[in-house]
């Protein structure tokens, strides 16, 4: 009883008392006592992943795996990605970090003994706090994606209720994209990967838009202002919104599919594994007695490699970047280095920003000759991670870079799916707290 006493509550705060009614009308017209809607919509899910030659996330609470074995196991290392979605569908946030590696090790318990492969987490609500990524990093998770970026979007909800920031916030707590660029982190040995908002839940339930074609309109919007900046569009949808999304699903990755090799439409753990080489990647930069600059790249081969503002390239790329083929190179660039200066009074957070983006860089007490020079040491507390890489990219110096995604693709794309529960049986039991 105490943990129904919980679960209203927290209905109550995130979707309002108008939300809960109409709540109880939708999990009515989404599930069913059997499973079957629920394995229908999943089948659906893995047979676009199929199509399209990725695998999509299936992100599952330890325990509605563990119920629903049978309806789940067919897709296992087939044509879906599992993950951890808790082990039970509980709010994180308030919990110690030996609370939250408990829970992540009684999980990954549950995954091992059905048998069910899985890489990486994300937790219930997004409802991460500092010491969720100690965790998980103690659990030996590959990647986790509790990070929401909210993106623009103007359609007006018919439910004003249910899009109140407030509301969005409790649930999200999400990041703005104006300010924030949504590429994986790296944070110890764990690759953390943002995922795009708006997802299905703000659309549907909070927006009250159930038409595919204006979905489908917002989330193109979205890829293509990702695709620009290079970012990476982790497209998040629940099972149970299979109606209202999968045509949506499917439009983004035809489009894709027909864009000459731009986007790179691929997995949560691919991701992460290309993340964790991409880190160990560096440049060595000298000047040569002619003047030349010599860079030589340590990277492997799938790596993409750009300079920005040098004369005599004309391999056009991306946002104004040209491509290098070649792992060691020289550049003529009338003495000034290309990369960028940091002083030693920069923060950690900066240097590891930009080691991020992928741009040479080096510690310096001066700016002589460098195409970018950052001395200040509040400069990533009070500028916007876009105004940070707009002043690199408008700085109109030489600059070389390792682009974020491989094999020359300028954008990357994948899709999770959160799956909360598979029966109605299951919300009886999440209510209660099991």
């Amino acid at each position: 009883m105490k943990g129904l006493l919980k679960y209203i509550q927290f209905v109550m705060r995130s979707k309002g008392v108008a939300g809960v009614i109409p709540r109880a009308r939708m999990l009515l017209d989404r599930f069913d006592l059997s499973g079957k809607k629920m394995g229908n919509a999943v089948a659906g899910i893995n047979a676009l992943g199929a199509k399209y030659r990725f695998k999509p996330a299936m992100i599952v609470p330890a325990v509605v795996l563990q119920r629903h074995k049978r309806l789940l196991q067919y897709a296992s290392g087939e044509d879906l990605e599992f993950a951890i979605h808790g082990y039970t569908h509980k709010n994180h946030r308030p919990w110690s970090l030996e609370k939250q590696k408990e829970e992540v090790e009684k999980a990954k318990d549950v995954f091992d003994e059905m048998g069910m492969p899985y890489c990486g987490f994300r937790a219930p609500y997004l409802s991460c706090n500092s010491d969720t990524d100690v965790a998980l990093n103690a659990c030996g998770i590959a990647w986790n994606s509790d990070q929401g970026i909210m993106w623009n979007y103007s359609e007006q909800s018919s439910r004003d209720s249910y899009s109140t920031g407030e509301a969005i916030d409790i649930l999200y707590d999400p990041d703005d994209a104006s300010q924030t660029l949504a590429i994986p982190r790296m944070h110890e040995n764990m690759v953390c990967i943002p995922l795009v908002l708006p997802d299905d839940e703000i659309l549907v339930d909070r927006m009250g838009i159930q038409d595919s074609n204006t979905i489908t309109g917002i989330w193109c919007d979205i890829l293509e202002q990702t695709h620009a900046r290079g970012d990476v569009f982790v497209l998040q949808y629940h099972p149970e919104r299979y109606v209202f999304c999968n045509s949506s699903m499917e439009a983004l990755l035809a489009h894709m599919a027909q864009s000459d090799g731009r986007f790179w439409v691929t997995d949560m753990r691919l991701i992460a594994e290309w993340w964790k080489a991409r880190d160990a990647f560096s440049f060595a930069i000298s000047k040569s007695p002619g003047g030349a600059f010599e860079v030589q790249c340590t990277c492997d081969d799938r790596a993409t490699i750009l300079v920005r503002n040098v004369p005599g390239t004309s391999a056009p790329f991306h946002r104004g970047y040209d491509y290098i083929e070649e792992r060691q190179f020289s550049l003529n660039t009338d003495g000034v280095k290309p990369c960028i200066g940091l002083h030693p009074q920069c923060t950690a957070d900066l240097q590891t920003f930009i080691k991020e983006l992928g741009f040479a860089y080096e510690l310096t007490e001066t700016d002589s000759d460098y195409s970018v020079f950052f001395d200040d040491a509040t400069i990533y507390s009070v500028a916007t991670e876009v105004d940070i890489l707009d002043r690199i990219e408008q700085s109109g110096q030489p600059l070389v870079r390792y682009w974020p995604w491989p094999d020359g693709y300028q954008s990357a794309f994948a899709t999770s799916h959160d799956l909360d529960c598979m029966t109605l049986g299951d919300f009886v039991y999440r209510a209660l707290g099991w």
